[in-house]
């Protein structure tokens, strides 16, 4: 293919690391997986929210004073 379009050595040397840059950016590019802290920042946020919201559910709903529990209704 060089030889054939008569390229000079610079522009060779050009294709080569061009090439190479690309190739390179391809082989260390994961995509899908993110940062470290990311993820564990994420996870740290996604737990606290469902923590939140399990003790709303078995806390915060006996405050309502227009709604009857029984004993046998209250399973904490």
């Amino acid at each position: 293919m060089v030889q054939d379009k008569q390229c000079s050595f610079w522009n060779i040397w050009d294709i080569c690391k061009y090439a190479l840059r690309q190739f390179r950016s391809k082989v260390t590019r994961r995509e899908g997986n993110g940062d470290l802290n990311t993820i564990l920042s994420v996870l740290v946020i996604y737990i606290s929210i469902l923590d939140v919201i399990t003790l709303a559910g078995r806390y915060l709903v006996l405050l309502y004073p227009w709604v009857e529990y029984t004993e046998k209704e209250i399973i904490l």
